[in-house]
């Protein structure tokens, strides 16, 4: 998936602004976000973590405008191990019901 210049994430208000001093740290490594995004906003899009069925249905999604939030994982393992459809696989109980 690709999202050049943030378009989508900036619409959905899914983006945050680097600060300069780690601006400073990610030239030092020759990482310079500016170049690479195309434009000179020094943004990045949230981490968003989702699990979709194949027919493209989401079945768990978490987004943030904070990118310092994550989202649960026990959320997400759940989610992913209720739809597994392994002959076998434990039954699990949700943590959070």
């Amino acid at each position: 998936m690709s999202d050049f210049r943030n378009v989508v994430a900036r619409q959905f208000g899914l983006e945050f602004a680097v600060d300069e001093a780690l601006q400073n740290l990610m030239k030092e490594f020759g990482n310079n976000l500016a170049d690479k995004n195309g434009e000179d906003s020094w943004t990045l899009p949230s981490p968003e973590p989702s699990l979709s069925q194949a027919m493209g249905r989401i079945e768990y999604g978490f987004a943030a405008p904070d990118f310092t939030l994550r989202a649960d994982p026990e959320g997400l393992l759940w989610t992913s191990c209720k739809n597994c459809r392994v002959t076998g696989f434990p039954k699990m109980q949700p943590i959070h019901p």
